[in-house]
């Protein structure tokens, strides 16, 4: 963590381990805080989770500066866009830090298993609990598991990758 800070990454990749660790070190400090404190904190994470999932908009003038800035400052405070792979992230991790960092995390699959990413979320999706789409320089091919039930030919198809 005193890394991120010395370093300010522009850009991270992580996992939801290290995501989920960083969001339960800022819930466990929030209780410490006063009542107000924890209201107003918690007022611009609901705030900017309706105006994103309403509008799209992950910004807020007064909120990111002032309220959530501590968040950022965990990071380094210069972290345009995240990249979370390796395993699936909850989704109120998720939406936790895409509201109070402001910036999109991209969940990929397929870091190892393809030597970089084979799927990726678009920055207009706001649906948690996806790797997304394929990218556009792969092709995913499902294999028929039919000792477990799962056939290409299912709808929605199912298989191993």
């Amino acid at each position: 963590m005193d890394d991120m800070k010395a370093l300010k990454p522009t850009i991270f990749v992580t996992v939801p381990r290290i995501l989920t660790r960083v969001y339960g070190k800022v819930q466990e400090s929030l209780q410490h805080k006063g009542s107000f404190t924890k209201w107003l904190f918690n007022r611009a994470i609901s705030s900017k989770a309706y105006n994103y999932d309403a509008y799209g908009c992950l910004n807020h003038p007064i909120y990111d500066r002032f309220v959530l800035r501590s968040v950022k400052d965990i990071f380094g405070g210069h972290v345009r866009f995240m990249v979370s792979a390796s395993a699936p992230i909850s989704a109120e991790v998720l939406a936790f830090f895409k509201v109070a960092l402001g910036i999109h995390i991209y969940e990929s699959y397929g870091q190892t298993e393809t030597n970089g990413p084979a799927t990726l979320t678009h920055p207009l999706d706001h649906s948690h609990g996806t790797v997304g789409g394929v990218v556009p320089s792969m092709r995913i091919r499902l294999r028929d598991l039919p000792e477990l039930g799962y056939m290409s030919t299912d709808n929605p198809p199912r298989g191993e990758v």
